[in-house]
């Protein structure tokens, strides 16, 4: 027996989907930290509705810290990670219906900005704007570096000073191409990359890069980055 899905929508409640009727007395549930931090928060009721007998509803004696990763341990059925995200309060300008580009691909938090806000915080990229941004950021991290999400990134900041000779540089632009399309939002084989070694072998690459996304058909151009 094991658990087939697991999520968090609200702070104080998991969503757990069983391959079997799921028990629900609390004491077959334990919760601690995946990086084996200290919590307190523990399974408090669980319930199932009648005509899903394998899905289990658990409410927590205290809310989940954002982005956390949590570990769900169930007697008989093993155990698997959650974290719980707050949606993002967005004005209805931002993404609705005067925006479809917006509600095909999503809404970020611009992290790194030239500045705040009118009203003081951090403005919005939605959007082929959006995508941009986060595919570019994925290829400058290394693999790793995002505890909740280990094997994305592409580290390619870590390709300076690396020889220009073909088998270097196809190997680079494959590195790429797999971080890209594992991106929900672009279609797979819709990823064309080009690397281009300097002429005065001093370790520098010019990457040309473009993708199709699952919702526009014609390609996105994330233009040329040096590394």
């Amino acid at each position: 027996m094991s658990i087939l899905t697991i999520r968090s929508g609200q702070p104080y409640r998991i969503t757990v989907g069983l391959d079997a009727n799921a028990s629900l007395a609390a004491g077959d549930y334990a919760l601690s930290r995946a990086d084996g931090g200290y919590t307190t928060a523990a399974v408090a009721l669980v319930w199932s509705d009648a005509g899903s007998p394998t899905v289990a509803e658990l409410a927590l004696t205290e809310a989940l810290v954002e982005t956390v990763v949590y570990q769900v341990t169930i007697t008989g059925h093993g155990a698997a990670d959650v974290s719980f995200r707050a949606p993002l309060a967005l004005e209805a300008r931002v993404i609705g219906q005067d925006d479809p580009e917006a509600e095909a691909y999503g809404v970020d938090v611009a992290w790194i900005a030239d500045g705040i806000t009118p009203r003081g915080g951090l403005g919005r990229r939605a959007g082929l704007a959006a995508v941009r941004y986060d595919l570019v950021a994925a290829a400058r991290t290394r693999r790793g570096e995002w505890f909740h999400r280990p094997d994305d990134g592409a580290g390619i900041d870590d390709q300076v000073n690396a020889p220009g000779d073909p088998g270097t540089i196809d190997a680079f632009a494959a590195r790429l191409r797999s971080q890209w399309v594992r991106d929900e939002r672009v279609e797979r084989g819709g990823v064309t990359v080009t690397v281009t070694a300097s002429e005065a072998g001093d370790g520098v690459f010019d990457v040309d890069a473009r993708v199709r996304t699952r919702a526009v058909g014609e390609p996105l151009d994330l233009g040329t980055f040096t590394v």
